[in-house]
């Protein structure tokens, strides 16, 4: 694990902060694409790909923050999930003005839901990394 997180470190605009910023971008042209033009992708289903989404988001969010600024990872958790539930909340309603997309407040539960997880394990992966140092 500190293997990981030494490697991440390194160079965080390159390794942390870009693929943020490549993978929120993908977010926004997914949801932005109307609803009849969506790609057949391999099919989850709705809510799992909303979860799985968010999940990667917080993720990426919780590493940005933590390597910008010397928050505690309590801080950093209230930030990510009030950044990720904000922006999913901006999400459903941007949805209602593409053409065959709506708003769903289960798809906004499954961001958030995503949000959580994505929290709880980087919580744990830093409370690994802060026992072996």
């Amino acid at each position: 694990m500190n293997r990981l997180y030494d490697y991440l470190s390194e160079n965080p605009r390159l390794r942390v902060y870009l693929p943020l910023k490549l993978y929120w971008l993908l977010i926004f042209v997914l949801t932005t694409i109307p609803g009849h033009a969506l790609p057949k992708t391999i099919k989850l289903g709705d809510k799992i790909e909303h979860l799985l989404a968010y999940f990667g988001l917080s993720v990426l969010l919780f590493l940005t923050v933590h390597f910008k600024y010397e928050f505690s990872v309590k801080k950093i958790s209230f930030i990510v999930i009030t950044v990720v539930a904000l922006y999913g909340a901006f999400d459903e309603i941007h949805q209602l003005l593409i053409p065959f997309r709506s708003a769903d407040w289960l798809d906004f539960f499954a961001d958030v839901l995503g949000g959580i997880i994505g929290i709880l394990i980087m919580r744990f992966f830093f409370g690994i990394i802060s026992k072996n140092c």
